[in-house]
């Protein structure tokens, strides 16, 4: 994970975001899968409608040819995507052609 993958990351989540210069990052982690995906993982934190931070949030991104394949902010599905990241269960190989 480098500092390309992390941009796309920022700017895909900011055009969601109402308030998208106070998004925060922490514990950035990146993966790599055989098939050549990258995954980064971390939380991130952003104001709400009213202008307070609402607190620090699991994200799951997975990119492929610098391109968004899947992205998941916020959620229970980006909490699990990151565990199964770490635990190398994402990592499966390609189906014999």
């Amino acid at each position: 994970m480098g500092p390309a993958d992390l941009s796309i990351v920022q700017t895909h989540l900011e055009a969601s975001l109402r308030d998208p210069e106070s998004l925060r990052f922490r514990h950035a982690e990146g993966f790599r899968t055989v098939t050549g995906d990258r995954i980064v993982c971390g939380e991130y934190n952003a104001k709400n409608g009213f202008g307070g931070y609402v607190g620090y949030q699991p994200y799951y991104v997975r990119l492929r040819q610098d391109q968004v394949a899947a992205a998941y902010f916020g959620s229970s599905l980006a909490r699990l995507g990151c565990e199964r990241a770490r635990l190398g269960e994402i990592n499966v190989p390609r189906a014999a052609s």
